[in-house]
């Protein structure tokens, strides 16, 4: 054996394993893609609903977007959805249930909720 240096079978079996490691963690960064992916369009789908319940606050209550049903609208590819209800009697408190939805992958639907309710006297 030469004590001088590595063998080349020695060369051979570290090549392998340190071959064998970097296609493990290589592996990782896909998946790590698409959970990045996956956070970014929820967090635009929470933003999207937050700004619709934000937008309802300014509104009188004689705005079109604020009658009495379901309405729609497509914002940057996400589809956004909500339904005005009447809360109580007198019919100054309205209940909006704000929804996004979109589409992500190979036509995996997802969506996001919230209930918002609004006093427009």
């Amino acid at each position: 054996m030469n004590k001088h240096g590595m063998s080349l079978v020695e060369l051979m079996v570290s090549i392998t394993i340190l071959s064998i490691t970097l296609l493990g963690i290589a592996a990782l960064f896909p998946r790590g893609m698409g959970h990045t992916t996956q956070s970014r369009l929820l967090t635009q789908a929470t933003n999207l609903a937050m700004e619709k319940s934000e937008e309802f606050e300014r509104m009188p209550a004689t705005h079109a977007d604020l009658t009495l049903g379901a309405h729609q609208e497509t914002v940057d590819g996400f589809t956004r959805d909500w339904v005005i209800t009447n809360e109580n009697i007198t019919t100054k408190i309205k209940r909006a249930v704000i929804t996004v939805t979109w589409v992500a992958g190979a036509s995996t639907m997802n969506s996001i909720g919230t209930t918002v309710f609004l006093y427009k006297p």
